[in-house]
């Protein structure tokens, strides 16, 4: 329902509500529900409203048994609302029509003008120059046209990330990908876990990987840490405790003397 007010390419696949109960998304009760709830709004709240009800069943039915689950299970379902409510204020504070208008005025002017202006042009004074001036492709003017075109390019495809074009994202693959992964986690994978047994890692406490013979000499940069080991503080340490234990040493050393005058 967001993707279908976001982006134009799942608008045009679900026009309004009957076409996700044709798609199979709705069945029809949960049309006649969403139908019967009045809103000036668009009800992106309602199926979560429905599966915080089927949480409310499932721990009264004992399939869900303790207070914990039950919260584990709805802060999911808050963050999927969060995700949206994020998704749907970022298409709601576009980029500020005027400043696309002038973006795109101001840019295509001045390379009109540019391919005027910057045009060499032989006048009289050009006579008295003994070695002729061969400019004929103002190269400097066709890397602005590139580089400001392309900018400009770039600029407006960012300016909705979900719309039809050829880099924009994919909405309706991303809708028929979770459909169809959702299925194959609850349907497909139960009951073809596989058992748990020893793997060839079993008895080596360091493993070595295997490599492929395409990838076996390439180099490996291992990741350190960008600060160094600090061998000077231990240095220091070790030093400032050997002073201490001489300094111990010396006190120890002037009261055995100082004791020994007192006997004396």
């Amino acid at each position: 329902m967001v993707f279908r007010d976001i982006s134009p390419v799942v608008r045009r696949r679900f026009p309004d509500d009957h076409a996700f109960k044709t798609a199979g998304f709705l069945t029809e009760q949960e049309l006649s529900a969403m139908e019967s709830v009045t809103s000036p709004h668009a009800k992106y709240w309602l199926p979560i409203h429905w599966a915080f009800h089927l949480i409310k069943e499932a721990k009264a039915s004992g399939l869900i048994r303790t207070e914990r689950a039950v919260e584990l299970v709805q802060a999911r379902l808050l963050e999927f609302r969060t995700s949206l409510a994020k998704q749907r204020a970022a298409h709601g504070v576009p980029v500020p029509l005027a400043y696309t208008q002038v973006v795109f005025i101001a840019v295509r002017s001045y390379l009109a003008l540019t391919m005027i202006g910057q045009q060499y042009v032989i006048g009289d004074r050009h006579k008295e120059i003994l070695t002729p001036i061969d400019i004929y492709i103002p190269l400097l003017s066709i890397l602005q046209l590139l580089f400001y075109l392309g900018w400009v390019k770039v600029a407006e495809g960012l300016l909705n990330p979900y719309g039809d074009d050829d880099d924009d994202f994919e909405c309706n693959w991303f809708i028929d990908r979770n459909l169809q992964v959702g299925f194959s986690i609850v349907d497909g994978a139960i009951g073809k876990e596989p058992p748990l047994e020893k793997d060839v890692f079993w008895n080596e406490i360091i493993p070595l990987p295997l490599y492929a013979n395409g990838v076996l000499n390439a180099p490996i940069h291992v990741q350190n840490d960008s600060i160094p080991k600090p061998i000077r503080l231990v240095e220091k340490i070790i030093r400032s405790s050997l002073t201490s234990e001489k300094i111990n040493s010396t006190v120890a050393e002037h009261n055995l003397e100082s004791q020994g005058n007192c006997f004396d």
